[in-house]
């Protein structure tokens, strides 16, 4: 399938499906693998030795002075800390609910191959039975991500950054703008966090964009972080910034430890740009290391996140979403290619 969408480049060695050497993709924790969800379907046909872990915990999230919050992959286990976190929200209800939403919201993607951005058109007139079956989730897919936010935070403002910061890192769009459905997928992504133990496109398909590349609001850059996160057995942190930087578009930023010190940084600018953010990603990653999150740091290279795939040997072809992007970008670009 590869090869005849993306040229005859398309190695078949087995375990060569990368993005970039220098970008380690093996460490970002992907979803849409549980059960009979669509990336373990597609991938295990495609590529049936393509070896998953299931990763627990997902993730660490950094607060702010000093808070390090752990995000089980267990539901249960991250009911406990975020009780703890926001205490008089009703976290069990929230999440329990936002979990079911996201297994209704892959089941609607698997049956309709496309992700609850709106309603079906009401004279639709081959929508599947399997579609509706679980009409009590499904009538909410749709419904405001915001409200339903503010009806399980009993006023917490905190509560409601926080969860707006995770899907504007993970969308670029804030609960405002988001039906509840695809907020669901960010909220709940940690609880299905696995790590693919290979690439997922061979390195001569993939390279920095040509000049004159589409823009995009995703970025990666390569960091040396000297210290800081290398002794942590968790390899994947999410810092919640404390201070504004100007054109970031989350205060949520995800760093992922590689071997050594090496590391990945992805953050997400408010407007599509084709220029490398360097002096937006130094003063995130300057505050990182003024909140302790690092000890110390050294951009490297900065790219947009996989947004480029090679078609042959001379041209290019955008990407309508994020291969390189954590939990939801693989399987986002992966329905890409397959509609393509």
């Amino acid at each position: 399938m590869l090869s005849r969408n993306h040229g005859p480049c398309v190695s078949s060695e087995p375990g060569d499906i990368g993005v970039s050497e220098s970008f380690p993709t093996d460490l970002l924790p992907v979803v849409g693998f549980d059960r009979n969800q669509p990336f373990r379907r597609a991938l295990g046909h495609f590529s049936p030795g393509l070896s998953i872990q299931y990763r627990d915990p997902a993730v660490i999230y950094h607060m702010g002075a000093g808070c390090r919050v752990t995000r089980f992959a267990s539901v249960e286990k991250w009911l406990v800390e975020s009780e703890r976190l926001f205490p008089g929200v009703g976290s069990r209800n929230f999440w329990e609910r936002i979990w079911n939403l996201a297994v209704t919201t892959w089941d609607w993607i698997d049956t309709l191959g496309g992700e609850p951005w709106r309603p079906p058109s009401p004279f639709h007139p081959f929508l599947p039975p399997s579609a509706w079956r679980p009409f009590k989730w499904n009538r909410l897919l749709f419904s405001s991500a915001l409200d339903f936010v503010r009806e399980h935070a009993n006023g917490s403002s905190e509560f409601i950054s926080f969860a707006d910061s995770l899907v504007r890192f993970q969308f670029g769009r804030g609960l405002e703008e988001l039906p509840l459905g695809m907020a669901s997928l960010a909220l709940n992504a940690p609880s299905e966090s696995y790590r693919i133990m290979g690439r997922l496109f061979p390195p001569n398909e993939v390279a920095a964009p040509p000049e004159g590349a589409p823009a995009t609001t995703a970025w990666t850059a390569t960091l040396e972080t000297r210290g800081g996160l290398a002794p942590d057995p968790v390899p994947v942190h999410q810092v919640f910034l404390e201070e504004t930087i100007a054109g970031l578009g989350s205060r949520a930023v995800v760093l992922a430890r590689g071997e050594g010190e090496s590391g990945v940084l992805f953050v997400r600018t408010v407007a599509p740009t084709s220029e490398p953010p360097r002096e937006l990603a130094k003063g995130v990653a300057d505050q990182l290391v003024s909140m302790g999150a690092l000890k110390g740091v050294r951009l490297g290279e900065i790219r947009p996140s996989g947004s480029i795939l090679r078609r042959d040997c001379s041209g290019w072809k955008p990407i309508a979403h994020e291969l390189e992007w954590p939990w939801l970008g693989p399987v986002r670009g992966w329905v890409g290619l397959m509609r393509e």
